[in-house]
């Protein structure tokens, strides 16, 4: 049952993300390319680096949310900070290599 539920909240997460990533690529073009008048390259290379970033947090829930539910801490808040911190590492990993 508590699969059912990580694979359910995973699923959201990936949704919620994917949406608020399109907003915010959208905007950004337009900001971007009418505005600002950047070269194309660069908003390439901005989408591509939030992308990854979407993606590495969405797994990085998604295994803090698995990792929870392996530990039994599926009614508390006590194991949460797995998947934070996992994420939060991937992501400063991410940045250092870019």
């Amino acid at each position: 049952m508590e699969v059912v539920v990580v694979v359910a909240v995973a699923v959201a997460v990936m949704v919620v993300m994917l949406a608020v990533a399109v907003v915010v690529v959208t905007v950004g073009l337009i900001v971007g390319v009418v505005v600002v008048k950047v070269g194309v390259r660069v908003v390439q290379v901005a989408v591509m680096v939030m992308v990854l970033a979407m993606v590495v947090v969405t797994v990085g829930v998604m295994v803090g949310l698995v990792v929870e539910v392996a530990m039994g801490g599926g009614g508390g808040d006590d194991n949460d900070d797995c998947g934070d911190v996992a994420a939060a590492a991937m992501v400063i990993v991410m940045i250092r290599w870019w």
